[in-house]
């Protein structure tokens, strides 16, 4: 189960977490979209984009 799963990163919600396009956790804590450029720059390296 995801839930159960999650436990061990997930210590309060809301939360912003970043998964990979098979589903799997790359980033437990990422930056909030108000965060704008921080947040692109983190999806680029976490995600390896150009």
């Amino acid at each position: 189960m995801v839930q159960e799963s999650l436990k061990p990163v997930v210590n309060y919600i809301p939360r912003y977490m970043l998964f990979d396009k098979n589903g799997t956790l790359v980033e437990a804590s990422t930056y909030h979209p108000s965060d704008g450029e921080k947040l692109h720059q983190q999806l680029r390296e976490r995600l390896q984009l150009r």
